[in-house]
């Protein structure tokens, strides 16, 4: 698209012509770039440099800007969206372990051995809380950059 704009600029800046042929084939008038085989009136086509819109036009630049940082906040946004989700993920995950170890405490018996296992199993559960905070706070950190970045685009 962008070739094919400076294409025509250049053209335009030169007060651009081209020639056009009027053709007959099989009783329908055709236009072409070449010459007809049987004959056939050519037109002239001049595009006046007034029509044809500036390369360096302000209006045009700013509205590509603004355009490029749309896109740009739209793709922050998706990234904060999944890494939202990747939040919610951990946290279902998270529960779902901590819901089976709640179950081994709750089946333990009251033994030495039960009260061993108990011990282990909430050891277990401090555990797997902190490697899911941690997870979670990484994430969280990568919105929080993603926002920044989002928030800088004037």
């Amino acid at each position: 698209m962008k070739t094919i704009l400076a294409v025509l600029m250049i053209f335009a800046s030169f007060g651009a012509s081209a020639q056009i042929y009027k053709c007959n084939v099989d009783g329908k008038t055709v236009f072409s770039d070449t010459e007809c085989k049987g004959g056939g009136g050519a037109m002239s086509l001049k595009i006046a440099p007034s029509q044809m819109p500036k390369a360096s036009s302000p209006d045009m630049a700013t509205t590509r800007l603004e355009s490029d940082i749309r896109i740009k906040k739209k793709l922050i946004n998706d990234d904060i969206y999944r890494s939202e989700l990747e939040i919610r993920g951990l946290n279902t995950q998270r529960e779902s372990i901590l819901s089976g170890l709640r179950e081994k405490l709750r089946t333990g018996n009251d033994s030495i051995r039960g009260a061993l296992n108990r011990d282990a199993t909430a050891s277990e559960m401090v555990a797997v809380n902190s490697d899911f905070d941690n997870k979670v706070k990484a994430v969280q950190s990568d919105i929080d950059k993603l926002k920044s970045d989002r928030d800088a685009l004037k």
